[in-house]
């Protein structure tokens, strides 16, 4: 009586379990309230993602700035839909900000996404996904587009003036180029080293947009003129500029400015770095001191007639020497130049940074038709051998 009960109850028994196969083959687990009749999710019942758009061109962007775009995302099912970060090609480019992560049916969010160019190749394109819970569209790519650019360019980026006149101006030019704004001009300038700030002048203009090159759309060229009377021997300067644009926005530029102002005058002699105008004296014991002999060195007609004196000394306990003219040759007159560290110095230290400055000696200059003043930075340190 038994048997037909237990061939049932196997019957039974081998049909739940071959359903469960055909669930696990198909990669799904068997709902919780399995086996009652539940209706399945229908599109008419799930949240749907809309995008206004999936790809969007930046353009030329600025390198050193940031770039943002909104994507429009609209639910037109009729579940909630929510949207998360997913991947991104590139480390530049990042979902800043959703600002709706859950979107109610008929309801719109926004997906911002940012780029930061920095090292990134001229022309660039990247991808952003964002996740959703749309079945039919989980992942949406959005496309990101465009040219990386310098905002300004420096041309050049420093100003030489290698040949500088003491009797007459000295003019050099710079151009700013600007390639993200039509219309550029400078609302100010100043040069930042003061000592020898009053030798020199700028003078702007905007510069005619059939003149522009490089892709620039706009620009404006700055000359920088050293005047006449500059001391002889090398310089250096910066100039401070600052430029705006059509809407308003303002950016600052520091142009350095190197040079050396040359006549018929010239100093030579050991430890004389012309290119710097340092003399450097080196590392002297206190208890001998040191001497060292250059020599001025004066062309022209008027070799004759130039007389040398010092003027100012700093350290004023330098001793500065100038000896007798000779004729060096049929064309030059040489001028000996002595400049002595006394020995009983106590320990000092002039090595040219912040804490520790440079000494300083200028030589006024009478009866030379350009030359004025020869300028001399000094570079020693002194310590006691003891």
């Amino acid at each position: 009586m038994k048997a037909p009960y237990v061939l049932i109850a196997s019957l039974l028994a081998g049909a739940i379990l071959g359903v469960g196969i055909s669930w696990a083959g198909l990669g799904h687990a068997p709902p919780l309230d399995w086996p009652r009749n539940r209706p399945p999710l229908t599109s008419d019942r799930a949240p749907k993602v809309v995008v206004d758009h999936s790809i969007h061109n930046f353009g030329l962007v600025d390198r050193d700035g940031k770039s943002r775009h909104a994507f429009r995302f609209t639910n037109a099912g009729a579940a909630t839909l929510t949207l998360k970060p997913g991947s991104t090609t590139c480390a530049a480019c990042t979902i800043a900000e959703i600002t709706n992560p859950e979107i109610a049916p008929g309801k719109t969010s926004e997906v911002v996404v940012e780029y930061s160019p920095r090292r990134a190749k001229p022309i660039f394109e990247q991808y952003v996904i964002v996740l959703t819970n749309d079945p039919e569209r989980p992942r949406v790519e959005l496309k990101i587009q465009g040219r990386v650019t310098t905002k300004f360019l420096l041309l050049p980026e420093m100003l030489v003036l290698s040949n500088a006149s003491p009797a007459r101006p000295t003019t050099a030019e710079v151009k700013i180029l600007c390639h993200l704004s039509d219309q550029l001009r400078v609302v100010a300038h100043r040069f930042d080293e003061g000592e020898t700030a009053a030798y020199f002048d700028a003078v702007s203009e905007v510069i005619p947009a059939d003149q522009l090159k490089d892709g620039a759309t706009s620009g404006c060229r700055v000359a920088v003129t050293v005047k006449p009377d500059m001391p002889l021997g090398p310089f250096r300067q910066a100039l401070h500029v600052t430029v705006e644009m059509n809407q308003g926005e303002r950016a600052d530029f520091e142009v350095p400015i190197e040079g050396e102002v040359v006549s018929e005058l010239s100093l030579v002699g050991p430890g004389w770095r012309s290119e710097s105008g340092v003399l450097d004296l080196g590392t002297i014991e206190s208890a001998t001191g040191v001497t060292r002999r250059l020599n001025v060195l004066v062309r022209g007609d008027a070799r004759h007639e130039v007389k040398i004196e010092p003027i100012r000394v700093d350290p004023p306990w330098l001793k500065v020497a100038l000896g007798e003219p000779a004729d060096l040759n049929s064309t030059v007159v040489r001028i000996p130049l002595d400049v002595e560290v006394p020995p009983g110095r106590p320990p000092a230290i002039f090595i040219g940074t912040d804490q520790w400055k440079l000494g300083e000696i200028l030589l006024g200059v009478k009866n030379h038709p350009d030359a004025k003043e020869i300028k001399m930075r000094v570079k020693l340190v002194i310590r006691n051998g003891n």
